[in-house]
């Protein structure tokens, strides 16, 4: 088990270090972040070499990226080019917003979605399954700013039911998690659908209707947690690319999150800010594919020991 666990860790730390390569060289590559601060042909040249020097750009980019790896290794991210602070401080800053989000998202298409996938397939072939599987690819395809925007053309501006932009009050955020939760529901519901099709169909499920288990019995007590991995699987990645998924959804609704910070970031070529919030996704989706990896043990049994002899 320790061994799996290192194993896992020099992976997650490999794929860190891959994330904040592509990252920090895309940005730089991608164009000079003096233009979107200075009149370049109006600005006197001492004011451009002082506003490089300050932060780096004078140097090549094989010695800012190696000053950045050293500075990151001791737990400074740089600062912020607009804001003249730490970038850590502003990610933090928009961090509860997209929070205030993104919890009750994740509780909310999970548990439509495990839901409607149960439903789905313990009435297999039914017009529940046909109905519950149609909405689910509509909600799968259909582009999350598409779905954004009709919701607020619906209920913003239509029926003037809910508000389409803000963060000061409770309902600010019904439509955010709305748009957010129907295209998670929908991919759980897909997954659970078959995971529990699948298990439906074993030969132990047979037998315990054969025994008279009660049918309740016979889904929670043994599909529920044989179907459980592939559910699992595909909540650890939601989870991980739960801030990654705010960007269209903060940016259409006004809400200041961290979604809605790296577009502003990227617009502005606020490299150090931009580069934070690609490392915390990383982190995100790293940390929550090795609790999933760790969960596969508590779930299923025979994992376990095939890492216990491994």
């Amino acid at each position: 088990m320790a061994q799996f666990v290192l194993s896992r860790l020099l992976r997650a730390l490999l794929t860190l270090l891959i994330i904040v390569t592509f990252a920090f060289f895309v940005l730089r590559l991608s164009g000079d972040p003096l233009n979107r601060f200075f009149d370049v042909g109006n600005t006197p040249a001492e004011v451009i070499e002082a506003f490089r020097r300050q932060w780096g750009l004078d140097q090549p980019i094989w010695i800012q990226f190696q000053k950045y790896i050293v500075s990151v290794l001791h737990g400074d991210l740089g600062s912020s080019m607009r804001e003249n602070r730490p970038a850590v401080a502003v990610v933090l800053d928009h961090l509860p917003a997209t929070l205030a989000i993104m919890l009750p998202t994740l509780v909310l298409k999970t548990v439509l979605g495990v839901a409607a996938g149960m439903v789905a397939a313990l009435y297999r072939n039914s017009i529940f399954d046909r109905l519950i599987m149609s909405i689910s690819v509509l909600g799968f395809t259909v582009p999350t700013f598409v779905l954004a925007l009709v919701l607020a053309l619906i209920f913003a501006v239509q029926l003037r039911w809910l508000p389409s932009g803000g963060y000061s009050e409770p309902q600010h955020m019904i439509l955010p998690v709305v748009t957010l939760s129907i295209a998670g529901a929908a991919v759980i519901a897909r997954y659970t659908r078959s995971a529990m099709v699948e298990v439906l169909g074993q030969p132990f499920v047979r037998a315990a209707r054969a025994k008279g288990v009660p049918w309740t019995t016979i889904v929670t007590r043994h599909v529920l947690p044989n179907a459980a991995v592939p559910i699992v699987t595909i909540f650890g990645f939601m989870l991980g690319s739960t801030v990654g998924g705010a960007v269209v959804v903060e940016s259409v609704f006004s809400w200041p999150g961290i979604g809605r910070l790296l577009v502003a970031s990227v617009t502005a070529r606020d490299l150090a800010v931009v580069q934070t919030i690609l490392l915390l996704i990383g982190v995100m989706m790293v940390a929550s594919n090795l609790l999933i990896d760790l969960l596969y043990g508590l779930i299923d049994p025979r994992m376990r020991s095939q890492r216990a002899t491994s």
